[in-house]
């Protein structure tokens, strides 16, 4: 032992003066101008990755779960966000040609709830100026005018019909049920039994002969009679349309001109417009009572038949400044993609172009969406569709109980929405490895990998950065800032979990956590600031919670049941160490190694292995460890070792 120098206890853990400090506490410092604590590595990668615009070069960050990747993206997305174009809002309307088959509109970032407002005081007014027309003197003098052309024309023809008929010897007898043709007696009045049964049979065939044949005649004046009545009903409706669009023409127009610089918008309020005059009656009509029944069946209302016309506002970016910077915590294939949501009626679902919901992709669109990618992995429906959306380059809103069966109802399939998006996954840099390895379309997708450091080099610089990044967490988390004594301990804690005196960790979130504890132990204490003690108390109290375990095996060494030997040396003993973890905690265990020699021809036996009770980790040391010995004592003789 005497050939390595012993190192001195005091070398064994660093030790930070709380005097270096040029500052009593953190409520002295100001908040870092860069959020993110070192990795410049990282950071160029992600710079890099929002500025180039070319497809398919996502992002990856990975790095260690307590490093703050989310927060990391979000910092650097939002700082480059802002500069950005706000995106446009999306709507959903109806398609009135075909329902089934909503229309999306994009239009200008705020103008969308401007939109569905605008339609509501559309609708409204007409609802309120079109049955004004409809009851107006001039409309009805109009369609007056109308009726009486008809009942000149239809009076015409029956007149000529009875002339013809009375000609014959006939009698026309006209009721509301319709026209009657019967015989004419002595005395000009319909002919009786007793006239008719006087008859020879020779004036009874002559009779019904003429009879037929005036009834022929009465066929063909009916027939016009209807023709008149269907010209009467086009023209009532081509009147009825003309009022019609002539209102909503004229209250259609400033909405027009408001919106001419959007395509999509005037192309809708054509549609609204003809679907308007088309189906007038909806907004004429006045409502009827339910006649009271055994089974009533409820009639659609005139708001559920006017919803038609309503503007389904999906992506409201009237409070976005630069593009949106979207965080998706539960990326399930609704919250991702949208919905499409049911209403029950009648005993069954219902749904239209009102009750789409969006997703996050929508949010996001025109700008960034962050995701865990573990939690989007768990979600198998959300990756494969995530991958189709990004290739196909648009956000489809599919039901998924529809395509596996779950639901047997008819739903909509609305019309696809472009989609522009810069999708950043935060994840483990072994995920990225087993993606990249696994899954082609990924490998295509996330071009840009951001590989997070876990530590930086101990520096005077990155020592203030550090207490700086420790202020900006007492002020956003509404703690007890740090003296200097405090800020000293927290140091060699970073130091200590890099298991290097030359780094500090980067694993912030662990920093994070053990201030809120510390916090926790400053308030019992009544203290205006953490200190050292604190800080160490939150340590201690953190490891005593978890080593449990550790407690009872050095029990167990003490009481000599797990025998280890300390004092003096023994030929073929070394004592040795292992690390055990139980989740949230490690901790070192001391074993006793042992050999033995004996003649044969088995070379270096290890028990643990024979016996199928090692792992790799402890086989491949003993594989090295009989390597070595072969080559130091058995070059001229075999050996045999247990």
């Amino acid at each position: 032992m005497g050939n390595f120098p012993e190192v001195p206890i005091e070398r064994l853990r660093a030790s930070i003066d709380p005097e270096s400090f040029p500052f009593e506490n953190t409520a002295d410092l100001e908040l870092p101008k860069d959020p993110v604590l070192g990795q410049d590595r990282a950071k160029d990668a992600i710079r890099f990755g929002i500025g180039i615009k070319a497809d398919d070069y996502h992002i990856y960050i990975a790095g260690p779960s307590k490093a703050g990747l989310t927060y990391i993206a979000k910092v650097y997305l939002e700082e480059r966000a802002k500069d950005e174009p706000t995106p446009p809002d999306w709507c959903y309307v109806n398609n009135f040609k075909e329902p089934d088959k909503p229309k999306s509109i994009k239009i200008a970032a705020g103008k969308g709830k401007e939109l569905k407002k605008d339609m509501q005081e559309l609708i409204e007014t007409l609802e309120s100026k079109l049955p004004q027309v409809f009851e107006s003197e001039d409309y009805r003098a109009r369609e007056d005018k109308l009726k009486r052309k008809f009942e000149k024309r239809r009076a015409r023809i029956i007149e000529e019909l009875s002339r013809l008929v009375q000609d014959e010897g006939f009698i026309l007898q006209v009721s509301q049920m319709g026209m009657l043709i019967v015989p004419a007696g002595k005395d000009g009045s319909p002919i009786t039994q007793e006239e008719l049964a006087d008859m020879s049979e020779d004036d009874k065939e002559r009779l019904k002969q003429k009879s037929d044949e005036l009834h022929n005649m009465m066929k063909e004046a009916v027939k016009k009679i209807r023709e008149e009545e269907a010209e009467l009903k086009k023209s009532k409706d081509s009147l009825k349309k003309e009022a019609a669009l002539f209102i909503v023409s004229e209250h259609i127009e400033p909405y027009l001109e408001k919106y001419a610089d959007e395509e999509q918008v005037i192309e809708f309020l054509k549609s609204v417009q003809e679907d308007v005059v088309e189906n007038i009656d909806d907004f004429i009509k006045k409502p009827e009572s339910q006649q009271s029944a055994p089974l009533p069946i409820p009639m659609p209302s005139k708001e559920s038949l006017l919803r038609r016309y309503d503007v389904n506002v999906i992506v409201d970016n009237s409070e976005v400044k630069g593009a949106p910077v979207i965080i998706e915590s539960n990326p399930a294939y609704p919250n991702l993609f949208g919905v499409i949501e049911r209403q029950a009626m009648l005993g069954a679902l219902f749904t239209d172009f009102t009750m789409i919901k969006p997703g996050a992709l929508h949010r996001a669109n025109g700008g960034y969406l962050i995701m865990k990618a573990l939690d989007l992995l768990k979600w198998y429906f959300s990756w494969e569709a995530l991958k189709r959306a990004l290739r196909d380059k648009e956000i489809r809103i599919e039901d998924v109980g529809e395509l596996f069966g779950i639901f047997g109802t008819r739903t909509i399939k609305p019309e696809p929405i472009p989609l522009d998006i810069k999708i950043v996954l935060t994840g483990d840099p072994f995920l990225f490895e087993l993606l990249y390895l696994l899954d082609d379309r990924f490998a295509k997708l996330f071009k840009v990998k951001a590989h997070m450091d876990d530590s930086i080099d101990r520096e005077e610089d990155a020592i203030i950065k550090f207490s700086r990044m420790v202020a900006r967490f007492c002020r956003e988390e509404g703690i007890r800032h740090v003296d200097r004594t405090g800020i000293a301990r927290l140091v060699e804690y970073s130091m200590e979990q890099t298991e290097d005196q030359e780094k500090l960790s980067l694993e912030l979130g662990d920093i994070k956590d053990l201030l809120q504890e510390a916090d926790y132990y400053a308030g019992l204490d009544g203290a205006d600031f953490i200190n050292a003690r604190h800080v160490e108390m939150a340590v201690e109290k953190r490891r005593y919670r978890s080593n449990l375990v550790e407690e009872k095996i050095n029990e167990l060494i003490e009481k000599d049941i797990f025998w280890v030997e300390t004092d003096g040396e023994k030929t073929g003993q070394v004592n040795g160490i292992s690390i055990l973890m139980t989740g949230d905690y490690e901790f070192g265990r001391p074993n006793r190694i042992t050999a033995t020699v004996s003649v044969g021809r088995e070379g270096v036996i290890a028990i643990e292995r024979e016996s199928r009770l090692s792992g790799k980790i402890h086989t491949k040391g003993i594989m090295i460890l009989s390597s070595f010995i072969k080559d130091r004592f058995a070059h001229n003789k075999p050996l045999s070792l247990t």
